[in-house]
């Protein structure tokens, strides 16, 4: 995060040092939120278990570990949650620092970052070594969990797969009638509004300066898989609500190419927080790139494409869609 010479005795640049304080802090917070996931999962697959054996184990040190696990993770929570809150008091530092005082002084201010990074990094680095170990103890435990719940769910399976055959076949025939009388409709109602407007694909991305805004490309059938996930009783709200989005996202770009980066892997890709990381980490400095582009971009193929025409100077060859600038005119 913070790489600075004390021997040199000057000041850092203080732009590029809250842009790596905030995606320092854009990390930690997923890594907070993964091991709140896991200790989710831990606690709901045991009692998933619990209640399908009533607690009669084969193998009675499943118990043993668990509560080992449970600890472990409930211990990586609060020690990511202590380098937090040393990650904000670095933060505060900063930002309450009057740099253009006249009163400012310089080797004051030096000796107390030096201060407050070797205390963070002194604990960052004990609480990372813990967090690879306690981890083994954890996905042991996950797997022992999983393995347990597959065995006795295909006992409970068995027995309620011949019932269910003869449902299901029951079920086809009446569905089969009900289909003949009235068409079953595979998408939500489209609005009368949507229906005059004729919706079609939108293959263009327009960054408007004018409008503080920027609208993502799309394609319908995406639209169309999108509403049915939400609660949206419009394509139009739909498109407001998921492709407009507000152009003060990206007010830093650096950060926001590693935010939309680890975004990308992480919800379209599904891939893992080590690989999401090592994407937003490569395309933070590519001061290239607009981060707007990142998010415009339905999966990493699509990216690399355009990363691809950008390296080699040809970004009007990049067809997936269009980049446009909506400026507003210059005042005289």
């Amino acid at each position: 995060m913070f790489i600075y010479n004390f021997k040199e005795n000057k000041l850092p640049n203080i732009a590029d040092l809250k842009a790596n304080i905030e995606t320092e802090a854009f990390v930690l917070e997923n890594q907070i939120k993964t091991t709140a996931e896991k200790q989710e999962s831990i606690y709901k697959s045991f009692i998933d278990l619990s209640i399908r054996t009533y607690l009669n184990f084969e193998n009675a040190s499943i118990l043993k570990d668990f509560n080992n696990a449970f600890s472990s993770v409930s211990e990586l929570s609060g020690k990511l949650k202590a380098q937090k809150l040393r990650l904000e008091t670095i933060k505060s530092f900063i930002n309450s620092t009057e740099f253009d005082n006249e009163n400012f002084n310089q080797d004051e201010f030096l000796k107390n970052f030096q201060d407050l990074l070797e205390d963070y990094y002194g604990y960052k680095n004990q609480t990372q070594i813990e967090i690879v170990q306690k981890n083994k103890k954890i996905n042991k435990l996950l797997k022992a969990l999983e393995k347990c719940n597959s065995i006795t769910s295909k006992s409970e399976n068995k027995n309620q797969n011949q019932k269910q055959k003869y449902k299901n076949k029951a079920q086809k025939e009446q569905t089969k009638k009900e289909q003949s009388k009235q068409p079953n409709p595979i998408f939500k109602p489209i609005t009368q509004e949507t229906n005059s407007n004729r919706l079609l694909d939108n293959r263009s991305l327009i960054i408007s300066e004018k409008d503080k805004k920027v609208y993502l490309p799309y394609l319908v059938s995406d639209l169309q898989e999108d509403i049915q996930k939400t609660d949206y009783d419009s394509f139009e709200e739909l498109i407001e609500n998921n492709y407009i989005i507000p152009l003060k996202r990206f007010r830093n770009p650096s950060v926001s190419r590693f935010k939309e980066g680890f975004r990308l892997m992480r919800e379209k890709e599904y891939e893992s927080f080590g690989a999401s990381f090592s994407l937003g980490m490569k395309l933070m400095h590519n001061y290239k790139l607009h981060p707007a582009v990142i998010t415009a971009c339905r999966n990493v193929d699509e990216l690399k494409c355009f990363l691809d025409c950008l390296d080699e100077d040809i970004v009007d060859s990049f067809d997936i869609f269009d980049i446009q600038y909506d400026i507003p005119p210059i005042k005289k």
